[in-house]
């Protein structure tokens, strides 16, 4: 997989896996956390919802190791490219 996150418009996306939130006992790491950040919230139903989010310019790996849910599965990840859109700046219009 690949993703984008720009700073500016879009700084954060929530991780899903398999299409849902991440189980508990899913193991997450992130390649280069200079460059996304993660931050978890307990769903109190054995998941828990991650946002990511994108801090500088790069490319940062997101990986998920299973957890007793995922029998049959191996660990997946996510290459999220990080960008920031810089605006064009405005033309200066005045009267002379």
């Amino acid at each position: 997989m690949a993703d984008t996150l720009d700073t500016v418009a879009k700084p954060t996306g929530t991780l899903l896996v398999q299409g849902r939130n991440p189980f508990a006992d899913e193991t997450i790491t992130i390649s280069d956390p200079s460059i996304i950040s993660t931050t978890s919230v307990d769903n109190g139903d054995g998941t828990v919802t991650v946002t990511v989010t994108g801090l500088v310019d790069g490319l940062s790996t997101i990986t998920v190791d299973p957890g007793a849910e995922d029998a049959g599965f191996s660990a997946g990840s996510d290459d999220i490219t990080v960008t920031t859109t810089v605006p064009p700046t405005p033309l200066t219009v005045t009267l002379a």
